[in-house]
């Protein structure tokens, strides 16, 4: 477009030079035969140099083409190679999501069916605690605690509560020694939080080393605090004894006491366990 108005513009200053030549022609001497020959050569010369102009700007502008061209031709083929690989990352991310929508619709399955299987076992379970958790089963228990000695009637409450805290109850009671008062006299111990994922038969065993064993006290390592060290009880003395008989004479009231909401609260497992036991007594 540049090319094309310098060419224009020079077109029309050989027109005005061709202009200006006549009107020096029509002032000067007419007499002269010369004007006419100077006129021609000037005239000669203007159109020699639009035609060499006009050659110019028609090479300017066809390699202006062909540099557009190239331009052209070169965004066009990264163009081409850009949508290629497009398509293929497509084509990939396509198969990548029906791969993955395949495994999603087998893995629902495959969870559907163990749904499934989970509600039927969880039927059965609840038929079986039905039948488990009956006012006649629990009579059959009662009694059958009634009649046991006092090793029976710990296992058998080992059986029903397996971590322990229906007996933790019942020494809490024999002893008059709560967990709480455990908690203050062990106060190391309970800032270390040693109890803290303790059950209950590990809390029994903490009450009856407070009731029953010598106590040490040891510091603990990088620190000015000392923790409380037992040396093991002894079974044999009275005092142990006669707490073993009130345990297990409290343990049998307790058992003897429970409801069917008591019942309840204990795991299918150890009822029916626990039930077997009592029966077979």
């Amino acid at each position: 477009m540049i090319a094309g108005n310098v060419r224009e513009k020079r077109i029309f200053m050989n027109l005005d030079i061709i202009k200006n030549t006549n009107v020096e022609r029509t002032t000067s001497n007419t007499g002269n035969p010369n004007w006419l020959k100077r006129f021609v050569n000037t005239l000669a010369n203007s159109i020699v140099k639009s035609i060499n102009f006009l050659f110019l700007s028609k090479n300017q502008l066809i390699n202006e083409r062909d540099e557009f061209k190239s331009l052209y031709e070169s965004r066009r083929l990264s163009i081409e190679v850009n949508n290629q690989m497009l398509s293929i990352e497509v084509e990939d991310l396509t198969n990548q999501y029906i791969k993955a929508a395949e495994e999603c619709s087998s893995v629902y399955e495959t969870l559907q069916q163990q749904h499934d299987e989970l509600n039927k076992i969880e039927n059965e379970l609840a038929d079986i605690r039905s039948i488990l958790l009956s006012e006649e089963n629990l009579s059959t228990f009662k009694e059958a605690a009634v009649r046991m000695s006092g090793d029976q009637i710990e296992q058998l409450s080992d059986l029903l509560d397996s971590d322990g805290w229906l007996k933790l109850r019942v020494i809490e009671k024999t002893l008059n020694y709560t967990t709480r008062n455990l908690y203050r006299d062990l106060i190391v111990e309970d800032n270390m939080g040693r109890f803290e994922n303790s059950d209950g038969n590990e809390l029994i065993s903490y009450i009856e080393n407070i009731k029953f064993a010598n106590q040490n006290y040891e510091i603990i390592g990088g620190t000015c605090c000392e923790a409380t060290h037992f040396d093991g009880i002894d079974k044999s003395t009275d005092k142990y004894q006669d707490y073993v008989q009130r345990k297990h004479r409290n343990l049998k009231h307790e058992l003897r006491d429970l409801n069917l909401d008591d019942f309840k609260r204990y795991g299918i497992v150890n009822i029916s366990t626990a039930l077997m036991y009592a029966t077979n007594i």
